[in-house]
């Protein structure tokens, strides 16, 4: 089963607060992934976001799955800002581990 999240409607245009980033991550994403749900986060009507925001949901989300997305979660509907501040936090979650 697929579940539709549509970021824009929980956070408004512009995704800032890393701490809601994480409860996010903690309380709606992690959750249905729990159940075997797919979980398409739409990010239609984003503008922007915050690094912030990006390593606490994207790249914690990232390693809490052991740097496997595939089949758990999609991306839609990304600006090109959008892409590169989760590609970022992947990047700044994997670094973490290689330390």
């Amino acid at each position: 089963m697929k579940v539709v999240i549509k970021l824009k409607e929980t956070f408004g245009s512009f995704l800032f607060d890393g701490n809601e980033g994480n409860r996010f991550r903690f309380c709606e994403i992690e959750p249905k992934i729990a159940l075997n749900q797919i979980v398409i986060l739409d990010f239609e009507g984003v503008e922007n976001m915050t690094d912030s925001f990006a390593n606490a949901c994207f790249g914690n989300l990232f390693h809490s799955l052991d740097f496997n997305l595939e089949g758990k979660v999609e991306f839609r509907n990304c600006s090109p800002l959008v892409q590169d501040f989760i590609l970022s936090a992947m990047n700044i979650a994997l670094m973490r581990v290689h330390r």
